[in-house]
């Protein structure tokens, strides 16, 4: 009687410790950084707009501004964008490396 229950008892704690050895899911892990970057930098453009004899900015300079840090932000995720690739391209090499994985060059 003692022994199945004992069984029983460490395949369940075999069964329950089997996610916790398998690793981070990458895959979540940067798309929640990818959503956060997106949520911190994809905010409002907001330009001055003086009027007056002695004006520091016009429109027409603001939406010079606007078009050039539009163009910044475009490459900066850009650029996020392939770092998360070759990191994630990293993280499958390793993994597949740890685990014994070899791929062929050919």
């Amino acid at each position: 009687m003692r022994k199945p229950l004992l069984a029983m008892i460490a395949t369940l704690a075999a069964m329950v410790s089997v996610p916790a050895l398998a690793g981070p899911n990458w895959d979540v892990i940067h798309a929640a950084e990818a959503d956060r970057y997106a949520q911190q930098h994809d905010a409002t453009i907001i330009l001055p707009l003086d009027h007056g004899p002695r004006a520091h900015t016009t429109q027409w300079l603001n939406e010079e501004r606007e078009s050039e840090i539009t163009s910044e932000l475009a490459a900066a995720h850009k650029v996020a964008a392939r770092e998360a690739k070759q990191l994630k391209m990293e993280n499958v090499t390793a993994a597949m490396h740890l685990h014994g994985h070899h791929t062929s060059h050919g």
